[in-house]
């Protein structure tokens, strides 16, 4: 796994020859749209101010697994995740991945504007 990512930027870029999902379209394209919809309608909501949406975003990461924080993180380096990317650095939507999780793939080097909890 972590021999095929020597520089992860360039194959990220280079999304078209990735199979996305896997195979596993049905089943994870699904629960990319719900969370993007549950996002989107935070951001959106005109009665809110911005620390009430994040703290709302905030309580929908922290019912996140590190693991969906993670393959959230690769759908959005993805053509098809390419929307989600100014609201995951926004609402710090991945910020809980620790260092090392994804082997040599470093979160930071693609959302460097984030703050971390680790």
């Amino acid at each position: 796994f972590t021999n095929k990512f020597n520089s992860p930027k360039k194959h990220f870029l280079n999304t078209d020859k990735i199979v996305f999902y896997g195979g596993h379209q049905s089943k994870l394209g699904y629960y990319f749209r719900h969370i993007y919809r549950t996002i989107k309608y935070i951001d959106e909501c005109p009665y809110l101010d911005f620390q009430q949406k994040k703290s709302y975003a905030k309580m929908y990461r922290a019912q996140l697994t590190t693991y969906e924080q993670a393959l959230f993180f690769f759908n959005s380096m993805s053509s098809l995740g390419k929307p989600w990317r100014e609201k995951i650095e926004k609402y710090e939507l991945i910020k809980n991945i620790p260092p090392r999780f994804l082997g040599e793939i470093d979160v930071k080097d693609f959302y460097s504007e984030m703050e971390y909890e680790f």
